[in-house]
């Protein structure tokens, strides 16, 4: 099974977390506490700025092709396609963008409680 791993600590990627638990994935979504990192192999530096979702095979994916992975192991067929459309070069290079602005300012935005950065 899969599992995406979120920081706990950041109110943010806590309701970010909730959000995806509603999309019905086929993958496990639990708190990325250094110890479960460090079993999934996770690179503490790298979870510090993007979200990594483990795959069967130990890979990890991290930030916006970690999310679209996840979301193509959605029941739901909208997850599916925009996980999809989230891997196609040009969508995946703007959504980078924007992925690497809200992890540049999580500790600023609304609700955030971050304690990584």
């Amino acid at each position: 099974m899969s599992t995406l791993l979120f920081d706990p600590d950041c109110g943010l990627c806590t309701r970010a977390a909730a959000l995806l638990r509603r999309l019905d994935l086929r993958a496990d979504i639990e708190p990325g506490w250094r110890e479960e990192l460090i079993v999934h192999g996770v690179d503490l530096r790298r979870f510090e700025r993007a979200i990594p979702f483990v795959l069967p095979t130990g890979q990890v994916a991290y930030g916006v092709v970690g999310i679209a992975l996840a979301l193509k192991t959605s029941h739901k067929r909208w997850a599916r396609g925009t996980g999809v459309l989230l891997l196609f070069r040009p969508v995946r290079k703007v959504a980078e963008k924007i992925y690497g602005w809200v992890a540049d300012h999580r500790g600023q935005l609304p609700g955030s409680t971050c304690s990584m950065r």
